[in-house]
């Protein structure tokens, strides 16, 4: 908590901003903009996808493989690999396979997007 005072008309004011709200919107700012390579890689391959699902996808995948994380120890990673396609499948109303095809093309569209940045920054990759 972070508390300013303020002097007003001889009146001691005491704001006190929490800063869970600005946590919270950047988690929702996080969810928004991860969500962005996932609804294009959706579009390009011909699923039903709107921002909104998107971004619900990503929180309903993520608090399943953290869920999956704090109960399965030694598989975890393959049944949340497998949820997340499950979850691809129903939401967005493809196969497996082109569930599959979207999961690589938004790492494909997040590579891409973080290589302009550095070729921006002039940071050299490779």
């Amino acid at each position: 908590i972070i508390k300013k005072r303020y002097i007003n008309k001889n009146k001691l004011i005491i704001v006190m901003i929490d800063l869970s709200y600005t946590k919270l919107v950047l988690l929702i700012l996080s969810f928004a903009l991860s969500a962005i390579p996932l609804h294009i890689a959706v579009n390009l391959l011909e699923g039903k996808s709107t921002w909104f699902k998107a971004i619900f996808v990503n929180f309903l995948v993520a608090l399943a493989s953290f869920l999956i994380g704090l109960k399965i120890d030694k598989y975890s990673g393959l049944i949340s690999f497998l949820l997340l396609l499950l979850v691809y499948k129903i939401m967005f109303r493809m196969g497996w396979f082109r569930s599959f095809i979207a999961w690589l093309l938004q790492l494909g569209i997040i590579a891409l997007f973080w290589m302009g940045v550095y070729w921006i920054a002039g940071i050299v990759l490779f």
